[in-house]
């Protein structure tokens, strides 16, 4: 029987319900012994991130180490301001909209940000303590705590530095992003960030773009109970009941579940980089960066019913 992938989940759990979608197969699966969930990270400019993170899996009856950017990266320099604008602009918009599902969980825990360790901390241990080349890191969010983990040095956790830590421990690494897009939400949101990643990582980098006309979770409403996280989420979200949305986080984390599934197939993007000024990615040769894009290998409808079977826990021939 072939091991279970072990899974390192990096979300901004803030900016969108599909992450708690994502998040919620990801329990799922560790919960069906598809795969062993290591520990997640809230990587996000927004304090309740790293609550609702550990409330939704609480619900699940799944304890995981939870990490944090908010706390020890939250801007306090005129750069950082700079850096950061966009996406604290964008996560108080969500706020004043009612949009924040993750403020209304974060009531519901006894905790704030600061009770949570760094991001950095949280990688650094779980990557120290898996076997070698056996890590899945699923980035849904920001690459901000990815590359403070890669530039990270040695310390009484391990004796490598970032880079070394990932290239011993870590299979492959999948962002949630656009390639095609100037200034993706995700890699735009820290561009800085985004920029230092894709030239830190030593690792294989799979990158996810499908899932705008991929539409679930409208059955949520109807088929878990009103107290069910995932279904607040999307509710919250989006304002009101039986309602779908795009599924780009879901679809990332099927392929963390299933990379072999024959839903997809990735197309080798011949190196590549990201240029954070421009907050641009450029495909091709100028780096010997292994980078591979996933696509779907299927109808938007099948995936959207593979999708919807998975946020609740049905991995029936997947």
């Amino acid at each position: 029987m072939d091991k279970k992938i072990s899974i390192i989940f990096d979300t901004d759990m803030d900016t969108d319900c599909d992450d708690a979608g994502a998040f919620a197969m990801l329990l799922e699966a560790h919960l069906s012994n598809k795969v062993q969930l290591l520990g997640v990270v809230a990587d996000s400019m927004n304090s309740y991130a790293a609550p609702c993170c550990e409330m939704i899996a609480k619900y699940y009856g799944v304890k995981v180490p939870v990490g944090t950017t908010y706390s020890y990266c939250y801007p306090e320099t005129a750069a950082d301001k700079e850096r950061f604008a966009d996406y604290i602009r964008h996560s108080k918009n969500c706020f004043l909209a009612g949009k924040s599902y993750n403020y209304s969980f974060t009531k519901e825990i006894n905790k704030s940000d600061s009770d949570y360790p760094s991001a950095t901390k949280v990688y650094r241990k779980l990557l120290s303590e898996a076997e070698d080349n056996s890590v899945t890191v699923l980035c849904v969010g920001m690459l901000t705590a990815a590359a403070y983990a890669l530039s990270s040095p040695p310390d009484d956790i391990s004796p490598l530095n970032g880079v070394e830590l990932f290239r011993k421990k870590v299979k492959k690494i999948i962002t949630m992003g656009n390639p095609r897009k100037i200034n993706d939400f995700n890699w735009g949101k820290d561009a800085l960030g985004a920029e230092e990643f894709f030239s830190f990582s030593p690792v294989p980098i799979y990158i996810s773009a499908e899932g705008t006309d991929v539409f679930t979770g409208g059955h949520l409403s109807s088929d878990l109970t009103k107290e069910h996280p995932l279904r607040r989420a999307y509710e919250i979200w989006l304002s009101g009941q039986n309602l779908s949305r795009p599924s780009w986080d879901l679809i990332a984390s099927l392929y963390a579940i299933r990379p072999d599934a024959p839903y997809f197939y990735c197309e080798n993007l011949d190196g590549g980089w990201y240029d954070g000024t421009k907050k641009q990615f450029y495909k091709g040769n100028k780096s010997d960066k292994n980078i591979k894009q996933i696509f779907l290998n299927c109808e938007p409808s099948k995936m959207a019913e593979l999708l919807n079977r998975c946020m609740l826990g049905d991995f029936t021939d997947i």
